[in-house]
C-alpha cells in the first residue's frame, strides 16, 4: 500500500489543531443575537406567569422551573435587569457598549416551557 505522507501529515496536523483550539468564541454580533432571544424568552415566560397569577413575578427565579428550565446570565456574564419598570415584564440586557437590549423591542418567541 502506497501512502502519500503529505496527505497524512496534513490530516494529522488538522486533527491536532482542532483538538487544541476548541469551539470558536462567539462574535459580538452572535452575543447580541443571543441576548435578543434571551430577553424575549424570559419576558414571554414572565407574561405567562402574570397571566396565570395576576401579577408579574417579584424575582425572575420565580419563573423556574414552571415557566423556564433555567435563567442563565446574559452573553457577557451579567444578570438581566428586571423589572426595568415596576409592574412590567420588560427584561433588559446591558452589553459592554452601553446599548441596552430590551424585550420590548424583540419579537415574541416560543422558547418557553
Amino acid at each position: 500500500m502506497h501512502v502519500h505522507w503529505s496527505w497524512l501529515s496534513l490530516g494529522a496536523a488538522a486533527l491536532i489543531g482542532c483538538a487544541h483550539e476548541g469551539p470558536p468564541a462567539p462574535t459580538q454580533d452572535g452575543k447580541l443575537a443571543l441576548a435578543q432571544v434571551q430577553v424575549r424568552q424570559i419576558a414571554t415566560a414572565c407574561e405567562r406567569y402574570k397571566q396565570d397569577k395576576g401579577q408579574p413575578p417579584e424575582f425572575l427565579n420565580q419563573l423556574v422551573p414552571e415557566y423556564l428550565a433555567l435563567i442563565a446570565n446574559d452573553p457577557w456574564g451579567q444578570k438581566f435587569t428586571y423589572p426595568s419598570e415596576p409592574g412590567t415584564c420588560e427584561i433588559v440586557a446591558k452589553p459592554p457598549d452601553g446599548q441596552a437590549i430590551s424585550s420590548r423591542a424583540q419579537l415574541p418567541t416560543a422558547y418557553t416551557k
